[in-house]
């Protein structure tokens, strides 16, 4: 039976009905003829117990500028079970493209062009892409339909949905943690005419921005520019971003070095040999003394790596982002030290992945405004029709990208001459919760059947 820790920060559940009760009001006040948030499939659980919806669902306009043209746009969100805990229903593809509004407004609609926006992946949850790219291409043979995706930290591009719509069709995935900002050019051309298109995935800092728009420095700047920088730094100063923590004595690197667990300057060593045992006291309740234990993290606990110098709020909430809860099992050391060699099986922590396709752009390349960039070289599924869509001056030829393994666990005790049937504390992040109490239960299983087989 697992026991739990945590610390002070929100989660999921309180950013839910923060939305719901605060932010929700003030994206309806904005207008009902031009809302200014869209999410098409997603739904708060209401006090008597009916769906409602978080957002408008779609929008149709027309441009101000150029042609006119219409667009036609929607957001939406993959279906995700784990949300229902905080009163959040997601609903699926398959029931949206069946919905009134979708068939009489979005379908019945003739826009110059479909622009869908979703936190779905293109690569593990591309069917459902499919699904709705199929629903209007089938009513809308010809129109051109844009994709922006999301949820899994990559870099990607497919124009292969179907062959009806003969290239009229693109979808761009960005990378991971506001690393990169997806860039679509499109000739709207006749629809007797193939389109001509241009994708970019481009680093979010001010060099990559100034050299792609091609304006001098003295004039980039905006007056409105100026002053949406001045409200975030504001707000920023409201809510205490800028607090400093410390000074980090060294760089502690993620992902792009191999994984050692013996390495003092990776950051999930780090954070498991000098954080965790200040931020998780395992005590005796009765006695107060500290018990032998076994902590237990995942590689998403940490999202990226922490840079020698200043730390701030700032960079806690985008290093750790969500609330920590830590829960505990007593089992037997020998079990325990089975668990892990489990987890060892299944993660294959010594594969190295050379995969180029995910950005690799982090605060210290912001904050330094690099010409060049060391950053990861993207590879994806449209370079043959479309060229390199990563044009950024690299230093280097890419980093090989070596993520580190799934599960991270402490390999010491406090009192390592405990005998291998002496009980101790297995502590772990809570969502991992089930997955332990499998592996823990397979152990167990294994071990019993060996006794007996014995």
């Amino acid at each position: 039976m697992f026991g739990g820790w945590e610390d002070s920060r929100w989660d999921v559940d309180d950013v839910a009905f923060a939305l719901r009760f605060d932010t929700r009001k003030k994206w309806f006040l904005a207008g009902a003829d031009k809302p200014k948030h869209f999410t098409s499939n997603v739904f708060f659980k209401h006090d008597l117990d009916e769906d409602v919806r978080m957002t408008e669902r779609y929008r149709i306009w027309t441009t101000q500028s150029g042609k006119g043209r219409e667009v036609a746009v929607l957001g939406v969100r993959v279906e995700d079970d784990k949300t229902a805990a905080a009163g959040v229903t997601i609903q699926s593809i398959a029931d949206i493209v069946k919905e009134n509004w979708f068939v009489y407004s979005i379908l019945g609609s003739n826009p110059n062009l479909f622009l869908l926006v979703g936190h779905m992946s293109l690569s593990y949850t591309g069917d459902k892409w499919n699904d709705l790219h199929a629903a209007i291409r089938q009513k809308h043979p010809i129109t051109h339909i844009f994709m922006f995706s999301g949820h899994t930290p990559n870099r990607d591009c497919r124009m292969d949905f179907d062959a009806i719509g003969h290239g009229r069709s693109i979808a761009l995935e960005s990378g991971r943690y506001l690393e990169t900002v997806d860039w679509v050019g499109a000739t709207l051309t006749d629809p007797s005419k193939p389109v001509k298109l241009v994708r970019r995935y481009l680093d979010p800092n001010r060099e990559s921005f100034l050299r792609h728009s091609g304006v001098d420095k003295g004039s980039f700047d905006t007056e409105i520019e100026k002053e949406v920088m001045r409200k975030f730094d504001e707000l920023a100063g409201r809510m205490g971003l800028d607090e400093f923590y410390g000074c980090a004595p060294q760089t502690y690197h993620w992902d792009h070095e191999k994984y050692s667990e013996n390495a003092k300057d990776r950051v999930l060593n780090f954070y498991m040999d000098q954080v965790f045992p200040d931020v998780v006291n395992v005590r005796d309740a009765a006695t107060g003394e500290k018990r032998p234990y076994f902590a237990l993290l995942n590689n998403g606990l940490m999202r990226g790596p922490i840079y020698k110098g200043e730390f701030t709020k700032n960079d806690k909430y985008i290093n750790t982002p969500y609330k920590q809860r830590f829960s505990y099992i007593r089992l037997p050391r020998l079990i325990v030290e089975r668990v892990f060699e489990m987890l060892d099986n299944l993660q294959g922590a010594e594969d190295v992945v050379t995969d180029f396709s995910t950005a690799y752009l982090r605060n210290e390349l912001i904050r330094k405004f690099m010409l060049t960039s060391p950053g990861y070289v993207t590879k994806d599924r449209c370079e043959q029709q479309l060229g390199p869509g990563d044009d950024t001056i690299h230093s280097s030829s890419g980093l090989c990208i070596q993520y580190p393994p799934t599960y991270v666990y402490s390999r010491f005790l406090p009192t390592p001459n405990l005998d291998k049937y002496n009980f101790v504390d297995l502590v772990a992040i809570q969502r991992l919760e089930d997955r332990v109490c499998a592996v823990a239960n397979a152990a167990i299983a294994l071990h019993n059947g060996f006794c007996e087989d014995k």
